[in-house]
């Protein structure tokens, strides 16, 4: 039986950063306990406070982030009014949906978490101001925590309706999110997602993303209950990749280790959603590594869903760190997780256990994983590291030595 070790000594980093162009090899989040006990001396809080500020600034890449998943709930309290829709007795005004669309502490499962989206869906579905309101938000989320490139996923079919159909939420939705990217400076793609338990819907999804390709539209996913099977889908996956369309799946986010090879050799899969369960499996571990897939990973809802069931500090991106496994950090559902791409990185450093070195390495990863052209690719590489490298001087000076 393998048994993954998510212990890291002090200091300790990646040894797989030979594609980064900066090599800061520096932790204030060592976890010894010398190291916790000079912790709380007021020059080391100095310090820590500095790598928060840094990781605020540092130009980021998302790569894993539902477009649905992050909508405001004021948005849904003013499109519930105009369209004469009924909300619980209790919500009076937009900050009383939190109950309703956050996943809080007494979420048990990613079923669970996935209520969510049954009670704010029906809300926004088939609208178009609001769904175009809810990417031009999103942009703006986005530009709020320096993200320069993002990739946006969802289901048209979700959002659509009897008078709204699929290929026009798509239209739509691609003319918003570039009229975001263009008023608040960053860039946006998307990409659509079939849903496991809809293949019927598979289809139309790999049409869409080819007739949508030139208009920001960047590949295809798979996401929904892994209960259900991926195989049903295989023929139109298949077909998207003759297409030259990109692939990434929803896999072992609640399922087994073995639906990352299922995906991967299935669907042609290029990366993974999530993934966690792999360091429970050595021989889809050692798939992993050999493949040299990404895994596009969220700590606070992986901790929601009880994905992952260890502590924090022991979370599976500490071993994919260690390990120089290509990963990146997003925040899935930020609205529904209550969480920012800022915050997360924050938790990965504080809780997790992350150097700032690895979370520069994690957002390297998801620039060099992104569904883009080569050059537009290191042109993410060259901002990230050239803005990491004056960081890390910045960080030294902040050092209780310095």
């Amino acid at each position: 039986m393998f048994t993954a070790t998510y212990q890291l000594q002090k200091g300790e980093q990646a040894t797989d950063s030979d594609t980064s162009s900066t090599n800061i090899q520096y932790s204030a989040f060592a976890t010894s306990t010398e190291t916790l006990d000079v912790r709380n001396g007021v020059a080391m809080r100095r310090q820590v406070e500095a790598i928060l500020e840094e990781i605020a600034a540092l130009p980021k890449v998302e790569l894993h982030r539902h477009l649905d998943g992050g909508i405001r709930d004021q948005l849904l309290f003013d499109t519930a009014r105009r369209r004469n829709m009924k909300l619980p007795d209790a919500v009076t005004c937009a900050d009383d949906l939190a109950a309703y669309t956050s996943a809080g502490e007494t979420c048990q499962s990613l079923t669970e978490f996935l209520q969510t989206f049954i009670f704010f869906t029906p809300i926004v579905r088939g609208d178009r101001i609001a769904l175009r309101q809810m990417a031009l938000d999103t942009c703006e989320d986005l530009a709020s925590n320096n993200i320069i490139y993002a990739e946006l996923r969802y289901s048209p079919h979700l959002l659509a309706d009897d008078n709204l159909s699929a290929s026009e939420v798509v239209a739509l939705i691609c003319d918003a999110v570039r009229e975001g990217s263009a008023r608040f400076g960053i860039r946006a793609t998307t990409i659509l997602c079939a849903m496991r338990h809809f293949p019927e819907w598979t289809s139309e999804v790999v049409d869409l993303a080819h007739q949508f390709r030139n208009n920001g539209v960047v590949g295809i996913d798979i996401a929904g209950d892994e209960r259900h099977s991926c195989l049903p889908h295989r023929k139109e996956f298949a077909r998207a990749k003759s297409l030259g369309l990109k692939i990434t799946a929803h896999a072992s986010e609640a399922g087994p280790a073995h639906e990352i090879v299922n995906a991967v050799e299935h669907l042609h899969a290029e990366r993974i959603g999530h993934g966690y369960h792999c360091v429970h499996d050595e021989a889809v571990y050692k798939f992993v590594r050999d493949q040299r897939l990404h895994l596009e990973c969220c700590v606070t809802s992986s901790l929601l869903t009880n994905a992952v069931l260890v502590p924090v500090d022991q979370h599976p991106v500490r071993l994919f760190s260690a390990d120089g496994v290509s990963f990146s950090l997003s925040t899935d559902d930020p609205s529904v997780c209550r969480t920012t791409l800022n915050r997360e990185l924050q938790v990965a450093a504080e809780h997790v256990g992350l150097s700032f070195d690895d979370i520069v390495r994690a957002m390297v990863n998801a620039a060099q994983a992104a569904f883009l052209p080569e050059s537009d690719r290191q042109q993410l590489v060259d901002t990230i590291t050239k803005h990491a490298a004056l960081a890390a001087t910045r960080i030294l000076s902040a050092s209780p030595s310095s």
